[in-house]
């Protein structure tokens, strides 16, 4: 009896076992968990990442949150600014000549309040030392009579005696939200001041007050309590000639406002010291009679006129090495703080600055000085600088206590760049022969001091004040305008970054943003050319002749430029990294392009050598294909040599490099040692450069096909010509201290690229591969 059909389906459905299941093993089990463990401590990195950036940036953004009220803003237990978002301030702006010794002894010795007491020439001061608890008990280090600041411990600070040059309010109605308000400062400084043989950088020093509006609560202050000690504060220079403007007529003695105005002002050194051309004639000039401050005086100079003992630099150093310059150019910033701040918090961090500052020891009777007194930045104590005390009339009529907090202002160091250092025309060498003869030296020597303000975050001033400047005022003399010129625009171009404009029609962000968006270009454009000649294998709609005299152009430059590289004394790194940069932007690209228009191949063979099977590199050139063979019969339709030799006469006889459409802003570059190489090679090179671009883009124009380059690097060599001289439009960039100029031959390149781009654009691509079948 034989069973249905549909009995015997299911009975084969039953005994089919079905997929099997994968075996599980323990090195599976072990790669899954590994890539568990590493998302998930990729995880914890990110977020630890995150809460740290997040950390850091508020730290950076509000330095006193710990200041912070966050209670109730009751008047008794919080301290407010004195000028808030809203409200307008005037900045008033001082220039000080300081008197010579003479004239300052005699004021001491005239003064009432000079200090008439006796002091023991033997006595010693101990100063604790942290040692940061490596040994027991406290550490002391003895000052004897011998310390250089043994006066200073023993007596304290002496007055100082300053004469105004110039004072008056230089920034008008100006608040928070202002940005980059300009203003010129002219004085006259008598130049037979600085033939002085010991020169401070603060005997010429700049002052700012910032004078709130009547607005303010500066009308309610009744007391102030400034972050240095009384001691030093009562002998500190002045910030602002009474009466208010110079040269106005007395009415009033100062009052607590104008005490309280005084007491956060600022004050910044305007003498620099660097070094001049010699004016002795003669190496026998005498020089025992002549200034001279070490970079070590000049290092640990307080910005706020402290004169230092200078010390005697060696014997027959000339005064020339440290020559007084006058620092011409200064950037302004008012921090915008305008949060509530805690009282007793912000009275106990007041107190703890008041008490250790300015060289204050507890245990020593040393008495403090300003030369010791640190240069608060704004986030080790900006708004602790001055406490202010207020009697403020509530809506009773009755007046109730209040507090608050003054402004804090800053300079930006560095902010002015080389041609903003100028030297003062006076002769500090003793000379026997002197190089210029009997040169006039002015008995007035005027200046311009330019002045930038603006209202900065907490965050943005600090960023200002960490980026460095590149470059130097040392040896500035012996500089060529030319040099002084790419300095001076080097440092427009950073101080732009920190938000410093040297004038109206400058605009630094922009230029630095244009120049970084070329040089990303440029880079990106390099290396799509590079992977283009690499991945090409056949020479179709490539123009032999061209592809070899740019890559020859190419190689040649190169060469010239590592000449000139290893000519100069650098360091065996220094000249690894240079030769390194070489083959990478210099040799690499014309190497491709060799190997591709002479169809070499390279390739690993095994022969036999001495009875040994050997594997060696050789070079193969590959025959050509079908397509190649038309190619280069439709290349060599145009006539490349007669195409060169036009182009060598137009240029070595028209001179196109030497003829601009648009001048250069800064001096003309000096003659360089190899300028026969700019005279007589570069022009052919300019030549054949431009000869071999328009072999391939008639060859481009015939095939009906783009070739010699990839689309994206085209289209980027197009943007960096459009970037390029996007810097010549004023309304964009402004105008720069220097900007190159444009000769006829940057204009051929420019249309040439702009050509170039078009035939991208309309032709469709060469192909990249060949397989070679078409070989005969």
């Amino acid at each position: 009896m034989s069973s249905s059909p549909t009995e015997n389906a299911s009975y084969s459905l039953k005994l089919d076992p079905g997929i099997p299941r994968r075996k599980k093993s323990a090195l599976s089990c072990c790669k899954w968990s590994a890539v568990i463990l590493g998302l998930l401590i990729g995880l914890l990195v990110c977020v630890a990442v995150y809460k740290f950036s997040t950390a850091f940036a508020d730290v950076v953004r509000h330095p006193h949150r710990a200041l912070y009220r966050n209670g109730s803003l009751e008047e008794q237990a919080v301290v407010r600014p004195l000028i808030d978002d809203n409200q307008q301030f005037d900045i008033a702006v001082s220039v000080w000549l300081r008197a010579s010794k003479e004239e300052e002894d005699e004021w001491r010795r005239l003064s009432s309040t000079i200090d008439d007491e006796d002091y023991s020439d033997n006595m010693t001061f101990r100063f604790p030392l942290d040692m940061g608890n490596k040994v027991k008990g406290i550490v002391y280090r003895v000052v004897d009579k011998y310390d250089p600041n043994y006066e200073i411990y023993l007596k304290g600070d002496k007055k100082l005696l300053y004469t105004p040059l110039y004072s008056d309010i230089a920034f008008r109605g100006v608040s928070f939200k202002d940005k980059n308000v300009l203003a010129d400062v002219k004085f006259q400084i008598p130049t037979s001041r600085f033939l002085d043989k010991n020169l401070a950088t603060s005997d010429l020093r700049g002052t700012f007050v910032l004078i709130p509006s009547s607005k303010s609560l500066l009308k309610h202050v009744t007391n102030f309590s400034s972050w240095m000690p009384d001691a030093v504060y009562d002998n500190l220079p002045p910030v602002r000639p009474w009466p208010f403007p110079l040269g106005s007529s007395f009415y009033a003695d100062k009052t607590v406002a104008d005490l309280a105005v005084d007491s956060f002002g600022i004050s910044v050194p305007l003498l620099q010291f660097s070094e001049i051309q010699g004016r002795c004639g003669n190496s026998s000039a005498n020089t025992t009679d002549q200034a001279s401050l070490t970079s070590e005086d000049i290092a640990t100079m307080d910005p706020d006129s402290v004169r230092a003992k200078l010390k005697q630099m060696k014997e027959n150093t000339p005064a020339y090495k440290n020559h007084p310059h006058v620092v011409t150019r200064t950037k302004l910033h008012v921090v915008d703080e305008t949060h509530v701040f805690d009282k007793e918090a912000y009275d106990k961090a007041h107190q703890s600055l008041r008490s250790t500052s300015c060289g204050q020891h507890p245990g020593t009777s040393a008495k403090p000085s300003r030369k010791f007194c640190k240069d608060l930045s704004f986030s080790e104590g900006g708004v602790l600088r001055t406490s202010l005390e207020l009697e403020v009339p509530n809506a009773d009529g009755e007046y109730e206590r209040h507090w608050a907090y003054g402004p804090f202002m800053n300079t930006i160091p560095a902010a002015a760049g080389p041609k903003d250092i100028i030297p003062i025309p006076i002769n500090r060498e003793n000379c026997s022969v002197s190089v210029d003869g009997h040169a006039e030296v002015p008995e007035l020597m005027d200046i311009t001091w330019r002045i930038s303000f603006s209202g900065r975050s907490p965050g943005k001033h600090l960023l200002s004040t960490i980026i460095s400047q590149p470059y130097g005022v040392d040896n500035n003399y012996n500089r060529t305008d030319y040099e002084k010129a790419m300095d001076q625009n080097k440092a427009e171009l950073i101080n732009g970054l920190r938000g410093v404009r040297f004038h109206d029609k400058s605009h630094p962000r922009r230029r630095s943003f244009i120049e970084l968006i070329q040089i990303v270009a440029e880079l990106t454009s390099y290396t799509f050319e590079l992977l283009y000649w690499f991945t090409r294998n056949h020479t179709t709609s490539i123009s032999n002749t061209g592809a070899l005299l740019r890559a020859s152009v190419l190689a040649i430059e190169s060469c010239l430029d590592l000449g000139e590289a290893l000519r100069s004394k650098v360091s065996a790194f220094e000249l690894l990294m240079t030769v390194m940069l070489s083959f990478i932007f210099g040799f690499q690209l014309p190497l491709y392009m060799f190997k591709t228009a002479l169809r070499l191949e390279f390739a690993l063979t095994r022969k036999g050598i001495f009875g040994m099977s050997l594997t060696i590199p050789m070079i193969r050139r590959m025959p050509k294909t079908h397509k190649e063979r038309s190619s280069e019969r439709l290349d060599k339709r145009t006539n490349w040599k007669m195409i060169l030799c036009t182009l060598l006469a137009v240029y070595y006889i028209t001179r196109p490099l030497k003829h601009h459409v648009i001048d250069a802003l800064h001096p003309p570059m000096p003659e360089q040692e190899f300028s026969y190489i700019a005279e007589y090679v570069t022009p052919g090179l300019c030549a054949t450069v431009i000869t071999a671009r328009n072999l391939q883009i008639m060859l481009n124009y015939r095939s009906k096909v783009f070739a010699g380059n990839s689309r994206t690097s085209t289209y980027l060599n197009l943007l960096v010509v459009l970037l390029g001289w996007m810097g010549y439009v004023p309304a964009l960039v402004g105008k720069p201290e220097s900007r190159p100029s444009v000769s006829f031959h940057e204009c051929i390149l420019s249309a040439l690229c702009m050509f170039e781009a078009y035939q991208a654009f309309g032709l469709p691509n060469a192909s990249q591969m060949e397989d070679g079948k078409d070989n005969e």
